[in-house]
């Protein structure tokens, strides 16, 4: 499952949380969760097209065959689902976000939590260059009160939480996908 997937879906159910129990509310960790509801990590594979290579050809286990031919399609399905969350954030959830709330100090939170560190590019290592950012708070009055209470807030997290639930599921079934093809090739190895 990847983490920011996971991420996501965690603070969108936090946020529905404190929609529903006004009396659980806290400023810092409803900043938190909504910079947490923001980010976008692109699922960008290398995608060899073997089917219309011709080198399927070259390949004599049919299961294998199969599953390579698919492959570019899964892929595809995986990045549409996140091109719709990408989309959909820019284009709905951040305007939402800018007209209701002060992005500064829900942005500032998310630099000094290393939010955005989980999405770097080096994977598996620790990146904290974000948390070294500091863009300050916002000096405009911001009532997250009002933010919670506004009925598109929670259509807009729905959005996010069913987004990411299925883009999540998808990613899933590509990892099994790809540990097929791997277990395919290895028993392709083996047979040799």
């Amino acid at each position: 499952m990847p983490a920011n997937l996971i991420i996501l879906r965690i603070s969108s159910k936090q946020l529905f949380k404190y929609i529903d129990n006004p009396n659980l509310r806290h400023k810092d960790s409803i900043e938190y969760h909504i910079a947490k509801t923001m980010p976008y990590a692109p699922f960008d594979p290398i995608i060899n097209d073997l089917s219309s290579s011709g080198e399927l050809g070259l390949i004599k286990n049919t299961n294998l065959k199969h599953a390579l031919s698919r492959w570019s399609s899964e892929i595809n399905d995986v990045i549409e689902d996140e091109v719709v969350w990408k989309k959909y954030r820019n284009e709905q959830y951040f305007p939402f976000l800018i007209q209701h709330y002060q992005l500064r100090t829900i942005r500032s939170k998310a630099y000094k939590s290393n939010i955005l560190g989980l999405y770097s590019l080096r994977i598996g290592e620790n990146n904290d260059a974000y948390s070294k950012d500091n863009i300050g708070t916002s000096h405009h009055k911001e009532d997250f009160n009002t933010l919670l209470n506004h009925p598109d807030l929670e259509d807009h997290l729905t959005r996010c939480y069913s987004i990411n639930s299925w883009a999540n599921v998808q990613s899933d079934i590509l990892r099994k996908r790809i540990v097929e093809i791997i277990q395919l090739i290895e028993n392709e190895i083996i047979n040799d």
